[in-house]
């Protein structure tokens, strides 16, 4: 196949295996992602009268097979694009916005199976004009949103039962994900997909005794989980983190002259004397935070008992914003943190500090995107505090911290 073709559509015609098949290069006019800006708000796909007639002699509904792998094929072409438009906009789409929309579009319509039935609108207008519309369904999948002009192509073929397969070919041989990124697509889909089964804030609620926290324990252990228990006294600095008093070894140092000599570790000692030192000392939040990000393959969940019992706007603070989650499990909205969590998330050990460098590298892969389902920014999964001169990252939940809550009868208007 050329693509040096003008941007028009055209059909051809074959047999093969007892399915008759015509295809249509995508126009720059049916295409969602453009290869320049353009001014078109298209949202219709247009057919030539073979293809019209090859779906249906009259207009109406129509329904389709499709089949997922066609569109992870298309999803990592697309993201391998260095440039490409939609709609009226000038600056060029980012890779990361095209993968956090086209995904979630692909989840939605297929979840675990390999095809789906789609069904659209077919127009046969009497000025001879036919074309599809009605294309986005309502879990948002629309197929229109994964044609590029020039490079995708529609495969109709009618089978011996008169069913029709739409066929979606995204070809351009240097943007063609391997077989290893086309394995990883399935991976992130397939995560992602789990994310969404389960709610990540959860409060259980009913009398004591009827099982509240141990279901909770049936879930969690001492290695993905921290626990917690609101009270009346509790507050942010509590829950979150604090300056605090601790012991600690610091080196033992003199005046020799105008300079400082520390003293070196010598006939058993070890140099040092333990001094109380004032010390930002992190706590149920920012552990389980820390946690989370610092494996993103495995959930890790917040406990947090007697939720009931603590003021929750005095000790979650601004933190409530983060549990507002986007369609990936992710923050919606992020916060800038203030000084000392800053600090103790970027030079701490036990905050990022301690991380790989192959840590460091998955979380900074991640980056805000925008929610498609709610037309608004959110954050898939911001890089936090890494060090490096990155200290205006916003804090933001990634989608692998949960948060389950046991609840008395007493009170159950706190919702998350």
């Amino acid at each position: 196949m050329s693509f040096m073709l003008s941007s028009i559509s055209f059909s051809s015609t074959s047999i093969c295996d007892n399915m008759k098949q015509l295809s249509k290069i995508v126009s720059r006019q049916d295409a969602n992602f453009k290869l320049s800006p353009s001014s078109s708000n298209e949202t219709s796909i247009n057919l030539s009268n073979e293809i019209s007639d090859f779906v249906s002699d009259k207009s109406g509904e129509v329904s389709f097979i499709i089949y997922k792998d066609d569109f992870i094929k298309a999803l990592g072409v697309l993201c391998n694009f260095p440039k490409l438009f939609s709609r009226k906009e000038s600056a060029p789409v980012k890779p990361v916005d095209i993968f956090t929309d086209l995904s979630s579009q692909i989840i939605s319509e297929f979840e675990n199976a390999d095809s789906s039935i789609y069904t659209v609108n077919l127009l046969k207008r009497d000025d001879g004009r036919s074309y599809f519309n009605n294309l986005k369904k309502p879990n948002g999948f629309n197929l229109r949103s994964f044609l590029v002009e020039r490079y995708s192509e529609l495969i109709f073929e009618k089978r011996d039962d008169d069913s029709i397969v739409i066929r979606l070919k995204t070809s351009c041989e240097s943007m063609e994900p391997n077989e290893e990124t086309r394995k990883k697509i399935k991976e992130m889909l397939k995560t992602a997909e789990e994310c969404n089964k389960e709610p990540l804030q959860r409060i259980y609620y009913g009398a004591p005794g009827t099982g509240k926290s141990y279901t909770i324990d049936n879930l969690t252990d001492e290695t993905n989980s921290v626990r917690t228990t609101f009270h009346p006294d509790s507050d942010y600095a509590s829950f979150v983190g604090a300056y605090k008093p601790t012991m600690e070894a610091v080196p033992l140092s003199a005046f020799v002259g105008t300079s400082v000599q520390y003293a070196e570790s010598k006939n058993g000692h070890p140099g040092t004397e333990r001094k109380i030192v004032y010390k930002y000392v992190p706590q149920a939040f920012l552990k389980a935070y820390v946690a989370a990000w610092s494996n993103l393959d495995e959930p890790f969940y917040l406990v947090i008992e007697e939720i009931n019992r603590g003021n929750c706007a005095q000790i979650f603070g601004d933190l409530f914003q983060l549990l507002d989650r986007n369609n990936h499990g992710s923050s919606s909205y992020a916060i800038a943190a203030d000084e000392d969590i800053a600090q103790f998330l970027s030079d701490d050990k036990k905050g990022f500090a301690g991380l790989s460098d192959e840590q460091r590298e998955t979380i900074r892969s991640c980056h805000r995107s925008e929610d498609p389902q709610r037309h608004k920014t959110a954050v898939a999964a911001q890089s936090p505090y890494l060090g490096n001169n990155e200290h205006k990252r916003p804090v933001a939940i990634p989608n692998r911290l949960c948060f389950q809550a046991p609840l008395g009868l007493e009170v159950c208007s706190y919702r998350v």
